[in-house]
């Protein structure tokens, strides 16, 4: 296989892996879980990095509420909320930090059938003798600010320097630039990184889970005082969350063709006895300039 065809395979790689890294960035599926109040209510929650969908079933009856995310730095906690206005978000996260009473999703939903609400009046008796051992999770309900924005931040960096190598990898199946930051040596650097960066993105948002959201999603429902939905050991990873290690594959085959190719060249060189640059394309085509 000449040089070129490599060239060809790693921008085909390279644009595939874009595509997964976008899916996985856009969808809510980096987490699912159960949040249970009774035998005849329970919802079911998904999530992304930045937000998420809850469908609340009893019987034959479904809500369903959009959740998004909302963090505070100062105390450095984040939330999914299904309030409906950025202000109600941000408040309700610090009434959760206080232990103040919240708002149910349902009473933002005018619409809500009269058995959801009858349902939760009737399930507030009983209830506070569970208080203060809510009180104690609580502590561990939040989700960490730094970790979500460490994850969020390693995965924004990889999308970047994924999408840089897809463009130099398609511009150097034709041309050649002359700088080494564009050329094949720029797909060592770009591939290189995307691996760290996303192989950070996989440990950090896993230590948020094993941290934090396997015992508490850290929705409205969870965090209450009072009417408390329990989440605990029914949370798994979603199937965004395992496309980071198809990206992971993918770059590191991109590494490996890289490495192949600069074989392929050094036996050629030691075949015909010529030295050349590892990085010309033996296809005759001009160079490229970036100015």
């Amino acid at each position: 296989m000449n040089q070129q065809n490599y060239i060809k395979i790693i921008a085909l790689l390279s644009s595939s892996a874009s595509i997964i890294s976008l899916v996985a960035f856009s969808t809510n599926y980096w987490l699912k879980a159960t949040a249970i109040l009774s035998e005849r209510l329970e919802s079911r929650i998904n999530y992304g990095l930045f937000a998420g969908t809850l469908e609340r079933h009893q019987l034959a009856s479904t809500l369903k509420f959009d959740l998004k995310i909302v963090c505070n730095l100062d105390l450095k906690a984040c939330m999914f909320s299904c309030q409906r206005d950025h202000l109600k978000r941000e408040r309700e996260l610090k009434r959760v930090y206080n232990k103040q009473k919240l708002e149910s999703c349902e009473q933002n939903l005018p619409s809500a059938p009269k058995t959801f609400r009858m349902h939760f009046e009737n399930s507030t008796q009983g209830k506070s003798n569970n208080t203060d051992s809510n009180n104690k999770k609580i502590k561990k309900s939040y989700i960490s600010a730094p970790l979500w924005l460490v994850t969020v931040l390693f995965f924004s960096i990889a999308q970047l320097f994924s999408f840089v190598s897809m463009i130099c990898a398609l511009i150097n199946i034709k041309w050649h630039p002359i700088e080494p930051i564009f050329n094949i040596y720029g797909l060592y650097i770009w591939n290189t990184v995307v691996v760290v960066c996303l192989f950070g993105t996989l440990v950090f948002w896993y230590a948020l889970y094993s941290n934090h959201l396997i015992y508490n999603v850290a929705i409205t429902d969870t965090l209450r005082q009072e009417l408390n939905f329990i989440s605990d050991g029914y949370a798994r990873l979603g199937y965004s969350f395992y496309l980071l290690l198809i990206l992971i594959l993918l770059h590191v085959v991109i590494l490996i063709l890289l490495c192949f190719r600069a074989h392929h060249i050094d036996a050629h060189e030691r075949t015909f006895h010529s030295r050349r640059n590892m990085n010309i394309i033996d296809d005759g085509d001009g160079r490229f300039e970036f100015y």
